[in-house]
């Protein structure tokens, strides 16, 4: 079921997994990241799942100011929402990758997470997820 549907996003319950992905596409527009990502926070409240595939294959670049909203603003409030799983499907964009490992070493804690090459493989991990 698509929840969100934009050119830079596209929110899905996989509803045989009660988990949410997102897959994003290109670079995104400060105002477009916060607004994505807040709808993803919407989306486990609403939906009450606890695990999240990040597809990011096709996303680029993420600055360094939303580096820092994303570790500072947008996690906590996706942590209280409930998120305990995390998989994370690796940008062909290297600068996204470095992006990504950064702010997940602030999360890593808290945040049960794995990296993965295609969406199959997050899937089949997050199958054993509780």
């Amino acid at each position: 079921m698509i929840y969100y549907d934009t050119e830079y996003l596209k929110i899905e319950y996989l509803e045989d997994l009660h988990a949410g992905i997102g897959n994003w596409f290109g670079f995104v527009e400060d105002e477009n990241y916060k607004a994505g990502l807040n709808k993803m926070i919407d989306f486990y409240k609403e939906k009450k799942v606890n695990k999240w595939i990040a597809n990011l294959t096709k996303m680029e670049a993420i600055s360094p100011e939303l580096q820092d909203w994303a570790n500072n603003d947008w996690f906590p409030r996706a942590i209280e929402a409930g998120v305990k799983y995390m998989a994370i499907v690796v940008s062909e964009d290297v600068f996204n990758q470095l992006a990504v490992e950064n702010i997940m070493t602030q999360v890593t804690d808290v945040i049960t997470t794995h990296y993965f090459s295609s969406v199959d493989e997050a899937k089949e991990w997050m199958k054993k997820q509780n």
